[in-house]
């Protein structure tokens, strides 16, 4: 120990000074003193009740600030979905993977029979009600009601240009609400979507942080495949 940590240590009061090795704070327990931070506090290594460690000022151990790591107050924080119905689905215990966002997923099983696993965000807001058997019979209903769309059942090629490029890549759609063909928002992953079908397949399918970049994607994609000029 240095004469300045001597010296600092000369001037904390007792209480400050005391050895607190093995000692329980919350979910806590002290493993190791190691030495003092740059205003003269002790600090201590711990060991959180979920396994994690952590280092803590004595200050914050002794006046009860901290009291866990913070993956405990992500644990601490988790709704418990078990047992719980949304829409078709019933949830049946939580999944040992996280989605990409953090959010805990959940195993469920459908009404249909199927099981899937579900981000909690979709369950708890509505945005997945099933296993994508409900979208399926939504779609069945809607071509039911659709004229144009049972007139061109069988036939792809209808719903092709002369060039054999999808329609629904080069007209905007009325359910386009970002005014740039191909671009749409994806709520789920809070990401923009860029898209492009040419000949049957997706020469552009990505995502995105921002409209700008998926929207720049669209247009050289459009310039590099159906030779537009944006």
């Amino acid at each position: 120990m240095s004469s300045k940590d001597g010296n600092l240590e000369t001037a904390l009061r007792p209480s400050m000074l005391a050895d607190l090795t093995d000692q329980q704070f919350g979910e806590l327990t002290v493993k190791q003193r190691l030495g003092l931070d740059d205003g003269g506090i002790q600090i201590w290594l711990c060991q959180c009740s979920c396994g994690q460690t952590v280092i803590i000022t004595q200050t914050h151990l002794l006046s009860g600030k901290t009291k866990h790591c913070a993956s405990a107050v992500h644990h601490k924080r988790l709704i418990n979905l078990t047992g719980r119905r949304f829409g078709r689905l019933t949830v049946l215990r939580q999944a040992p993977q996280t989605s990409s966002s953090g959010n805990a997923r959940w195993l469920c099983k459908c009404d249909c029979g199927n099981y899937t696993e579900v981000d909690s965000y979709n369950l708890r807001h509505g945005v997945t009600k099933s296993c994508g058997c409900l979208r399926i019979e939504n779609s069945r209903k809607l071509t039911q009601h659709n004229d144009g769309f049972r007139k061109h059942m069988g036939n792809v090629q209808a719903l092709k240009n002369d060039e054999g490029i999808y329609i629904s890549s080069v007209n905007l759609s009325k359910r386009n609400h970002t005014g740039v063909i191909g671009v749409s928002y994806d709520k789920s992953s809070d990401r923009w979507v860029a898209r492009l079908r040419f000949h049957s397949r997706y020469v552009l399918n990505k995502t995105c942080k921002t409209f700008e970049e998926a929207a720049e994607l669209r247009h050289a994609a459009e310039r590099q495949y159906l030779g537009k000029s944006n």
